[in-house]
């Protein structure tokens, strides 16, 4: 399902992807904002959470924010998850009642497209159809993954963990695993349900991602928030699931950046947040929180009108 790809890490299965055979254009621009007050500067950099080696390297624009922050900001450092307290908190919210299934749920369409996907990906049947609809979700965006040359660690945000590694950059989080987990764990069963089914229905369906791609390449925020919201036009019920996962995320992360906008004059330190590209995307974007603060925002690209 294109709206639920590219917000989680902590599975880091929901992607944005592209050919193999694409390769860096000259006129990729980087999706990127900066916002400034007085002696704090935020860039805003929207992450792609899986690419190839052909994504590489990076517009220039990514590398000054970068170098020019003292700190990374990232929704989640997966990187330095607790393995054993992980696996506990996704299986407190991944099955469903014992006295139900999805076969209780889906569509006899959707239902045979699970079956279907159980073959291909080699997977237990008996065991899918007792798992919460967005555990489903991450079962089948992940199966497409590995169906690529993409990895998760090639993603835009793995990137710049692994700089700030390197050079000893403090690295702070937007949100807890835990936050991650109930925003789409705890969004309404039948929103899921909507998702789980659109999902399934697009799963041989691969010429939509090399499009939300290249609207992220080209720096393109309106053209990929309209492509990727069709979903949810087509299908109402989607819109509480999307809710969660995207408007009161991006409240939440505004909130915590105007803290580092707030910073005392003492402490001179300029931030680098990486972030889903689709929470910068959109009405209800963390752009249009922070506008609402009183920030401008200032993009870091040509806008695709002024191209035309």
């Amino acid at each position: 399902m294109k709206t639920i790809i590219n917000h989680f890490k902590f599975i880091s299965m929901f992607f944005l992807l592209l050919s193999p055979f694409t390769h860096a254009e000259e006129n990729d621009q980087a999706f990127l904002w900066k916002i400034q007050n007085r002696h704090i500067t935020v860039y805003l950099a929207g992450s792609i959470h899986a690419l190839n080696e052909s994504h590489y390297p990076l517009p220039e624009a990514y590398l000054e924010a970068y170098r020019d922050s003292q700190n990374l900001v990232v929704e989640l450092n997966i990187n330095t998850l607790e393995p054993l307290f992980s696996q506990s908190l996704v299986q407190s919210k991944m099955w469903l009642p014992s006295n139900q299934t999805l076969e209780e749920h889906l569509s006899i369409e959707a239902l045979k497209s699970l079956k279907l996907f159980s073959i291909k990906s080699k997977s237990n049947y008996q065991q899918l159809i007792k798992m919460r609809p967005w555990m489903v979700i991450e079962q089948l965006t992940g199966y497409q993954l590995m169906q690529t040359s993409f990895k998760a660690e090639l993603g835009l945000d793995q990137h710049f963990l692994q700089l700030a590694a390197r050079d000893n950059k403090p690295i702070l989080e937007l949100e807890t695993l835990d936050q991650q987990i109930n925003a789409i764990a705890n969004s309404p069963f039948g929103s899921q349900i909507k998702g789980l089914e659109v999902s399934l229905s697009q799963l041989e369906d691969k010429d939509y991602l090399e499009e939300m791609v290249n609207y992220w390449r080209s720096a393109d925020p309106k053209g990929l928030f309209d492509f990727v919201y069709q979903d949810v036009k087509n299908n109402p019920k989607l819109a509480p699931m999307m809710e969660s996962l995207l408007d009161k995320r991006n409240k939440n992360m505004a909130d915590i950046i105007t803290l580092y906008l707030h910073q005392p004059i003492s402490n001179r330190n300029n931030y680098f947040v990486v972030v889903g590209a689709l929470h910068l995307t959109g009405p209800n974007s963390i752009q249009a929180h922070l506008t609402s603060k009183g920030f401008f925002i200032q993009p870091m690209f040509i806008p695709n009108s002024s191209l035309k």
